[in-house]
């Protein structure tokens, strides 16, 4: 579900959530909120390994709550909030489940974190205050040089 607006492409230097949308913590979530970050990344030109990188990443933090968040047969949800700053997409994932140092529900290896750290140009990772987990990926989205005229 959407609660925020979508549509700033008018305005490339923003520093206002073009994406903020909640999801429940379901399978289906995951293609939802990777394809609407992906497509706010393309529509301000994000080059094409940045926007593979921006839906990798964004599957992976998805995921991790879809799978790890949330107790057995317990609903939750998550939100995505995507902001756009100069060539920067800044993308934050967050739930109000276990958090991250409690024991999943599955166990895992790990791999989704590193996926994170390797794709996004910067991956932070936090507890949240009152309980769950926040990640936060930044995303470069065109190499210095790359768009600009000579």
């Amino acid at each position: 579900m959407v609660v925020g607006d979508n549509d700033d492409r008018a305005h490339p230097a923003l520093d206002r959530p073009l994406v903020m949308a909640v999801y429940p913590a379901v399978a289906a979530s995951v293609r939802a909120a990777r394809n609407a970050v992906a497509a706010i990344a393309e529509a301000h030109g994000a080059s094409p390994q940045c926007v593979d990188d921006v839906r990798l990443a964004v599957s992976e933090a998805a995921t991790n709550v879809v799978v790890h968040a949330y107790e057995e047969h317990t609903t939750g949800s998550f939100r995505v909030l995507a902001v756009i700053g100069g060539d920067q997409l800044v993308v934050i994932v967050e739930d109000d489940g276990r958090g991250l140092s409690s024991p999943a529900r599955t166990p895992g290896l790990g791999a989704g974190l590193t996926v994170m750290r390797e794709t996004a140009t910067q991956a932070l990772f936090r507890e949240r205050e009152h309980g769950g987990s926040s990640v936060q990926l930044r995303f470069t989205l065109r190499p210095h040089g790359e768009g600009e005229g000579i």
